[in-house]
């Protein structure tokens, strides 16, 4: 079941194999944010908290050969002190740091931790070419279906959009 999917949608599958719902707990999740965020912050500087489960940080002054030792401590101690699994995605833009995330959970080959500095030319263009335009930070649905109108499928495809057609349609936050 995809997270922040109205219940009413679900239910007939809910009663079908007898799944057994809660209601939530923001006091506990914004508690286990607070734990983790501290978490990190003991290892990366100055982290920008972005929502409840996500953060960003400028590692530009730590060398490239110590980035992945970084993002796997990170993780472990998320999993240490605070009990739950995380991914990092690295890279030199908050986009596609979301999205070497995204690929960091999708593909447990990672390890979960993706860097795309670690790839040349020909992965990065396979890695964007494997996932869809949604995959891309700010695209839903109705957008990616606009997008698809525009032979505009894959975030490779957006990436190699040109950013003034983007514009056009969509504004200047998307492009």
């Amino acid at each position: 079941i995809p997270m922040g999917v109205p219940f009413f949608t679900i239910k007939a599958l809910v009663e079908a194999h007898n799944i057994v719902v809660f209601s939530s707990n923001y006091e506990l999740y914004g508690d286990i944010s607070n734990r983790m965020m501290q978490a990190i912050a003991t290892l990366a500087p100055n982290i920008e908290i972005y929502s409840i489960d996500e953060c960003f940080t400028d590692l530009s002054q730590i060398p490239a050969n110590q980035l992945n030792g970084l993002a796997h401590a990170i993780r472990n101690r998320v999993q240490q002190w605070v009990g739950i699994p995380t991914c990092v995605g690295l890279a030199p833009t908050q986009t596609l740091a979301k999205f070497c995330n995204h690929l960091a959970k999708k593909h447990p080959s990672l390890n979960g931790v993706a860097n795309w500095n670690d790839w040349n030319s020909h992965q990065q263009q396979r890695a964007l070419a494997s996932q869809p335009a949604t995959a891309i930070w700010g695209i839903g649905r109705n957008i990616a279906r606009q997008l698809s109108q525009l032979n505009i499928h894959t975030a490779l495809d957006f990436s190699q959009a040109e950013p003034a057609h983007i514009r056009r349609h969509f504004g200047t936050t998307l492009a």
